[in-house]
């Protein structure tokens, strides 16, 4: 015996298109858009005012050394005030940026430079880690496109490092676990790409630019 289904299905109509011209007509001084962009106004100018000047550009590859080698001296001078030890350092430091083509431009460069560089969070925090911790921090962050200042081979399992990092590092239940095995968690409330504008106005002070060695 044959059988018949019922087919269900839905009616459509053709689309209908028409050409706006977007001109004055939609202006609206009260817009929502609008108010976001004044918003923004006033800090716009401040982004693109030049802090330093850099001789050549900084590749992604000499970006990694340049920044970490910041990130250590900042908190290796943050500890020394914060213990009265002269001799208070820290160990690595590690950063993720926000790609592969991420640089510093030859000539002036201002804030909008700096921030495009970094993940939205970046605020600079400081960890006491065991190095078997350590290392597993470096897997997960080098999974996640980080650079470390220190090579893993050179990490003793044992021994009770001073880690320097940005906080989306410690972000997810892997960065998370890693954080509550921190014998010392210390935030700086400071955002690495402050930090970094600071040392800029700092080099132009003094009448110095970075360079690219």
């Amino acid at each position: 015996m044959l059988g018949s289904t019922q087919s269900f299905g839905q009616v459509y109509t053709k689309a209908k298109w028409s050409v706006i011209k977007m001109d004055s007509t939609f202006d609206h001084a009260q817009g929502k858009a609008t108010k976001v962009v004044d918003g923004h106004n006033a800090t716009s100018p401040m982004l693109l005012k030049p802090v330093g000047k850099c001789n050549e550009e900084i590749k992604y590859h000499q970006l990694s050394d340049f920044v970490t080698g910041l990130m250590l001296d900042y908190t290796t001078q943050r500890l020394i005030r914060a213990t009265k030890n002269p001799q208070a350092k820290a160990d690595l430091a590690i950063v993720k940026f926000r790609n592969s083509n991420s640089c510093i431009p030859a000539g002036d460069v201002t804030p909008l430079d700096i921030i495009s560089l970094f993940p939205i969070d970046n605020q600079l925090v400081i960890l006491d880690l065991k190095g078997k911790d350590l290392r597993e921090l470096i897997k997960i962050s080098v999974k996640d496109g980080a650079v470390s200042s220190m090579a893993e081979e050179h990490i003793e399992d044992n021994h009770l490092y001073k880690v320097t990092t940005i906080d989306c590092l410690l972000k997810g239940n892997a960065g998370s676990n890693i954080m509550k095995r921190a014998e010392k968690l210390d935030n700086c409330n400071t955002p690495l790409c402050n930090m970094l504008i600071m040392h800029l106005k700092k080099l132009t002070q003094k009448g110095d630019i970075i360079i690219n060695k």
